[in-house]
């Protein structure tokens, strides 16, 4: 009989190797950024919630599947030391979205909430 092995921490489990690469990119930025604060993962957890623990996984590209809300928290904690989608500097980046797509990304919902209002009112 063939002993299968237990899997008792699901956030290490194999994935591909691009995810891999990714979490390892993102735990890089993370750490950067809050060195960069002069931030402990202590510092961190309490001024964001998220405990030491979480952070020092998702350092360590150990926590696959960390939810979305705890990111948010971190990023509202570290600001423009980890920019999540958008240059936090004035100069022209693959992170700042063109000026002209922004604008029609604004005018777009500004029409959808318009039109919104509209039908119901």
């Amino acid at each position: 009989m063939r002993h299968q092995q237990t899997v008792r921490m699901p956030y290490l489990t194999p994935r591909d190797p691009h995810v891999i690469a990714g979490l390892k990119d993102f735990g890089v930025a993370l750490r950067a950024a809050r060195m960069r604060s002069a931030m402990s993962q202590r510092g961190l957890e309490f001024r964001s919630g998220v405990s030491q623990s979480v952070v020092s996984r998702a350092e360590r590209a150990l926590a696959p599947k960390l939810a979305l809300d705890r990111v948010i928290e971190i990023n509202l904690v570290l600001g423009q030391e980890l920019p999540m989608g958008w240059c936090p500097h004035e100069h022209p980046c693959r992170w700042q979205p063109p000026v002209r797509r922004a604008e029609q990304l604004r005018s777009g919902h500004l029409a959808l909430l318009l039109r919104g209002r509209s039908d119901g009112d």
